[in-house]
């Protein structure tokens, strides 16, 4: 790629993405509750009543797949050899296609009842949900075991970055770090008192959490307790939910209640409300790969955007 044309890419790639499409999801009119890019090449979308799809292209065809998971599907990572979906009951699946075989596991003695986040950080897997309930296993298929989260209410975020595990959920303290998530987790101050956290993300330095009451906050080390609320004109999602947050390519995306999208380029700034195509339905999650951001969320509804386009 010659130089003229990377630095179009780059400039493309940092303009906000205005404009969002609905796509055919096939969930009918089921809960889309979480989405997934993987570095094999597919989007896995997951919800209600079992329901399981895959793609490679989001504009494209959306195919239903079986999940071997009874009930709410809740999240899914890729880590390179193994697709993980977590969900109802404690139940987890592995594949290592997300088109073939999905292998169910039962954890639910490990939560009350539900598995609701899943992470990876080159080592270890960390799947966390309700009761402060979180589990790590080098092998998704093989043996997991119980630690400590020192979390008492249901974890909603689980996240590796930048050499941190962040968990964030339903708590008075509300958040924990650990730098091996088969140690020690330290509960840290934050900024969202007893409002639930439902997303973490992270990208450019900075991570940022969003949540009940509206709230979203940002910080460069987790572990500081230092959280800065996003607040009056900078953000504009008024006290309603805001479901969850991703970067990618310059850019932040939050979704929420009432089909409320914000995007931004500078998180410590102002967040700007865009057209979603959800109409007033909720949007539950967005992600980013391969240059596509993807949002999901009530009534089987997904769009897709392209920064700058």
């Amino acid at each position: 790629m010659n130089l003229a044309l990377q630095g179009l890419m780059a400039k493309r790639r940092s303009i906000i993405p205005v404009t969002w499409t609905q796509q055919t999801s096939s969930f009918s009119t089921d809960l889309i509750y979480g989405v997934e890019y993987g570095s094999d090449g597919y989007w896995v979308a997951t919800g209600a009543n079992d329901k399981i799809a895959s793609c490679t292209d989001p504009t494209g065809t959306w195919t239903q797949r079986t999940s071997n998971i009874t009930g709410f599907i809740y999240d899914s990572y890729y880590n390179g050899t193994h697709w993980v979906i977590v969900g109802k009951d404690g139940y987890i699946a592995t594949a290592t296609d997300p088109t073939g075989t999905w292998t169910a596991k039962d954890l639910s003695g490990s939560f009350s009842p539900n598995a609701i986040s899943v992470g990876w950080d080159g080592t270890y897997w960390t799947v966390a949900g309700s009761g402060g309930g979180l589990v790590t296993a080098t092998d998704p298929t093989g043996t997991w075991t119980d630690r400590t989260s020192n979390l008492s209410g249901t974890i909603y975020g689980c996240l590796y970055a930048n050499s941190l595990w962040v968990i964030a959920g339903q708590d008075d303290t509300n958040i924990a770090t650990a730098t091996n998530p088969t140690g020690t987790w330290t509960t840290r101050t934050n900024s969202f008192g007893t409002d639930l956290i439902y997303d973490i993300g992270y990208g450019d330095g900075y991570w940022v959490m969003v949540g009940a009451g509206g709230k979203m906050a940002y910080s460069t080390d987790p572990t500081s307790g230092s959280f800065t609320q996003i607040t009056g004109g900078s953000n504009p999602f008024s006290g309603t939910i805001v479901w969850s947050v991703a970067y990618g390519d310059g850019i932040w995306v939050a979704v929420g209640a009432g089909g409320k999208l914000a995007t931004t380029s500078d998180p410590t700034g102002t967040w700007t409300l865009q057209t979603s195509s959800f109409s007033t339905d909720l949007i539950r999650q967005v992600r980013y790969g391969d240059e596509v951001w993807v949002a999901v969320g009530a009534d089987g509804k997904l769009a897709t955007a392209v920064n700058g386009l």
